[in-house]
């Protein structure tokens, strides 16, 4: 009788041995690989002081320029605040500098003032996007005559077109502003202009105009009702 039984597993022929050491394998190999599971990673909240930031190159928010050479650097990838202070020779771009570098921001005229994006830089200049305009200050508006010196671009002044340009003399003049030469585009001889300047050399300036009545002179009175051909 023993010889029987155990012949068939040792359980009275039931052929549980088997299918419970399978089991036990199962749970077994379960048990290993739920250990061996990889765990979620830590992550350490911590607030950096100003100092600590900096080491790890860290960028914090807005980096201001004012443009006046204060040694800082462009670096592609960071927001600067800029004024432009002159335009490109074609008008389609601003100039502003960071840090003495030349910096061509889009779509910017003289005067105003924008949070710029450095997309490229090169050995002496750098080339941005617009994140934000910022609203210009009105600007100073000076009643020519004054001395050359002030003549600097982003500048108002109210002129009178004293001569024709001759590079295009039916649609442009020329005013003088303490004897320098003034380019205004779209003036006749006699008219009162005020103007921006946009380009300062030794011996010339060029400018653009602007809206509104010079300085003395009335704003244009509005067309009567049902007025105009």
């Amino acid at each position: 009788m023993a010889e029987r039984i155990d012949r068939r597993g040792g359980f009275g022929g039931s052929g549980r041995g088997p299918v419970a050491a399978a089991l036990a394998a199962a749970l077994i190999a379960g048990a290993t690989m739920w250990l061996a599971r990889p765990r979620e990673s830590e992550v350490e909240v911590r607030r950096l002081r100003g100092a600590e930031a900096e080491a790890l190159g860290l960028y914090l928010g807005w980096t201001l320029s004012d443009g006046r050479g204060d040694g800082q650097d462009p670096a592609e990838g960071r927001r600067y605040r800029v004024r432009v202070v002159s335009e490109s020779r074609d008008g389609a771009e601003g100039i502003a500098r960071i840090g003495g570098v030349v910096t061509f921001v889009p779509d910017v005229g003289p005067g105003e003032e924008a949070i710029v994006e450095v997309t490229r830089r090169r050995r002496t200049v750098a080339e941005t996007a617009i994140v934000d305009r910022l609203a210009p200050a009105a600007p100073a508006v000076t009643a020519a005559p004054e001395t050359a010196d002030a003549v600097q671009p982003g500048r108002v002044f109210d002129v009178v077109v004293t001569e024709a340009d001759r590079r295009a003399p039916e649609r442009d003049g020329v005013a003088r502003i303490g004897g320098l030469v003034v380019f205004v585009p779209d003036a006749r001889v006699g008219e009162r202009a005020r103007i921006r300047i946009v380009e300062r050399a030794a011996r010339w300036a060029s400018a653009v105009r602007l809206e509104g009545p010079p300085a003395g002179e009335p704003p244009p009175e509005p067309a009567p009702d049902g007025g105009g051909r």
